[in-house]
Parts: structure tokens; sequence; C-alpha cells
């Protein structure tokens, strides 16, 4: 059970995801927290939602590979072929994982997705490769999520809509996103779990895992106080004035 969503603003881009894990046992499923974004190149990172070995398996196959062991491979790159490189080492083997060392022993492929977001040379990285390894581009949007909690966010940036995602600073996005992850985290019924996980990409600079997470949420909270007292400010106006 996962939510992790990723952001393209105007200054680069937003990583976030919530920190719950689900474990089976021979009982019943226990919870637990774990890192879920992984900061595997200066200018790209990713998570991922499902198997917690599969997960673990994909940040090995890259640490190991020829060329996407380079932390700064990415940075010279243009989304396209960030994309194509990293579909390219990750979907084959994979596939293989799946089918001769999992398939085999449980006779199903574990439900298993993936998110990049980055800020390259050529510009924003955000695609989805599914648990059924069809790659999906999200960048014309400009925010995607994935996980059991995914439909939170399309809600929720709906109705933040009006602060135009893509021409939003860093701190804005990522005030955004700590926002939508962590109403949802406090409205799922199960699977997800605090606290917020985020990572940021300024455009031409390298990947920050924040961990100033307290200030953010201190952030969201007033912004919420604020939007209260603007809409009590507008609700005594007199008709036809607009409060100010």
């Amino acid at each position: 059970m996962t939510l992790v969503l990723g952001i393209v603003c105007a200054e680069g881009v937003v990583l976030a995801s919530d920190s719950q894990a689900t474990y089976s046992t021979g009982g019943q499923p226990i919870k637990g927290n774990i890192t879920k974004l992984y900061p595997q190149w200066n200018s790209v990172a990713w998570a991922a939602s499902g198997n917690v070995g599969v997960a673990q398996y994909a940040s090995q196959l890259f640490k190991n590979h020829a060329q996407l062991s380079q932390q700064a491979y990415f940075e010279n790159r243009t989304p396209e072929t960030a994309q194509k490189e990293i579909c390219g080492a990750l979907r084959g083997p994979l596939r293989q994982y799946f089918q001769g060392e999992i398939m085999s022993v449980q006779g199903s492929q574990p439900e298993t997705s993936f998110l990049f977001c980055g800020s390259v040379k050529g510009g924003a990285v955000l695609f989805e490769i599914g648990a059924d390894l069809i790659v999906t581009d999200h960048r014309e949007q400009g925010y995607a999520a994935i996980g059991s909690g995914d439909i939170f966010p399309y809600f929720a940036l709906a109705s933040l809509a009006h602060h135009n995602l893509r021409e939003c600073s860093l701190s804005r996005a990522s005030l955004i996103a700590h926002r939508v992850v962590d109403d949802a985290i406090r409205v799922a019924a199960f699977g997800l779990g605090p606290p917020v996980q985020m990572i940021t990409i300024p455009n031409g600079d390298q990947a920050d895992v924040r961990d100033d997470i307290e200030a953010i949420k201190a952030g969201v909270a007033q912004w919420k106080s604020i939007e209260t007292a603007a809409l009590d400010k507008y609700l005594e106006a007199p008709a036809g004035e607009d409060g100010e």
C-alpha cells in the first residue's frame, strides 16, 4: 500500500510519498515504516509501489549497471533519452525476474509499479512503468501518482488547479505535494501512513532528500489558516464587494 506523487513545476520537480509498508504474515498483514524514495541519480529519483523486494531488486540493478551506476549519468541527457535508457535497463531484467524467480514459485507476478521523476538538461522527466511493464509518459499532464492511494491526488490537484503547478516555484510545489499526500494519509482507510517523504530536484541542480518535512508541514498548516481567514473575509464583505 503506497501513495507516490510526482510534480513538475517551473523550478524543477517534486517527488513525495507516504512512509507505510505493509508486510504479509501467517496471521494478518502488519505495517511498518520504510524509505520509499530512491535518489538514484543526481538529477533523477524514483519510487515504487507494491512488493518491497521488487523495489530493492530494481535499486540493486541500477547500482550494478555498467553505465547507470554513475550518479551523474543523466545530467546531460534529454528526458526522452533518460526514459529510454532507464526502461531499457529495468524492463527486461524485471520480466526475467518475474518469470524465472517469482512466478515459478508463486505462480503470479507481484503487482509493482514505478514512478521516475527528474530534471535533466533537456527538461523534466516524469514517467511510470506499470505493473504490466507498460511505460506511460506523464510530462504533458505535469503530475502523476501511483499506488493504492493514487486516486487521492487527482481529486486534490483538481481543487488546487488555480495554483497552476507548471508555473509554481519549487517551494510552492513542495507545499502542494505535502498537503496532497498528508491529506490522503489522513483520509485513507488503510495502507497509508506518516510521515510524508519528499525529494526535490531544482532545475540544473542535484536531488535534495528533504529533511525539513516538519517545516513544510507547518507551512501547509499556515496556508490552510490563511485560506480560512480569506474565506471569512470574503463572506463578511457586503454584496458586490470583493472583501478588500
